[in-house]
């Protein structure tokens, strides 16, 4: 059995006797069992000494009632305290949303406005090309249309022709003693065929001449006049002679043909 020596000071020799004193045991004896419980005590993993129990009072009882009553009355407090905070982030968060979509109404509102008014100018341009369109076409049909007055007058050729020779058969007769049956119940005296013929040559001339006016010349005058004259250079020639009052044209240079210059 080993032995330890250790020195202590007077006073703590003192108190370790009266200790022993205390509980009935030698000094020996008593730092035998110190040592003992501090080499359980780790071993255990506990505290080398434990506090004694001291016993709860009733003074010391309603004391602690009192704290946990009035920790929930706190407690109650902070939880009334966050519904409110929370209540008021979400009346935020919605008043937010309500902003949001306020502002995207009124720039949506905004946007189209100003697309709005930046298309007008081209819609009213749109539609004056439009109204500028629809009346040159009204004058093109104009001018095609035949009248009403014409259409009243309108004859068959086949029983113009046939009238034409029955007329070269009857030429010994005077032409308002002729008469030709344009129908079955309808019977037209020479004069008045004549007179409707002629309305009906005039009534062409002048849709010919509204005609030309209106469409390009390449369309209908160029045409014409080739099929009039026989060639482009003895129209313009004779549209010179007209225009000058002269008696000739000057030359006109052959069109070139080929790649040359």
């Amino acid at each position: 059995m080993g032995q330890v020596n250790v020195a202590y000071d007077d006073a703590v020799l003192r108190r370790l006797d009266a200790l022993a004193e205390r509980q009935g045991q030698s000094r020996s004896d008593l730092l035998r069992g110190l040592a003992e419980e501090a080499i359980k005590a780790d071993e255990q993993g506990r505290p080398l000494f434990e506090p004694r129990a001291v016993p709860l009072s009733p003074e010391v009882l309603a004391g602690l009632v009192h704290e946990i009553r009035q920790m929930n009355v706190d407690l109650d407090r902070q939880m009334r305290a966050a519904e409110k905070r929370e209540k008021r982030l979400l009346e935020s968060c919605n008043a937010t949303e309500e902003a949001n979509r306020s502002a995207r109404e009124r720039h949506g509102k905004d946007l189209a406005n100003r697309f709005r008014e930046g298309a007008t100018p081209f819609s009213i341009m749109l539609g004056d090309f439009r109204k500028d369109i629809v009346e040159r076409h009204e004058a093109i049909l104009s001018a095609i249309r035949e009248p009403e007055s014409v259409k009243a007058m309108r004859v068959d050729v086949t029983v113009v022709k046939s009238l034409l020779l029955q007329r070269r058969r009857k030429a010994d007769r005077p032409l308002h003693a002729l008469h030709f049956h344009i129908a079955r119940n309808l019977k037209v005296a020479g004069w008045e065929l004549a007179v409707c013929a002629a309305v009906m040559i005039l009534v062409l001339l002048a849709v010919q001449s509204g005609i030309g006016h209106v469409l390009p010349y390449s369309w209908w005058a160029t045409p014409i006049s080739q099929s009039l004259y026989g060639s482009s250079e003895t129209g313009a020639c004779e549209l010179y002679k007209a225009a000058r009052e002269v008696d000739h044209c000057k030359a006109l240079p052959s069109a070139k043909k080929g790649g040359g210059k």
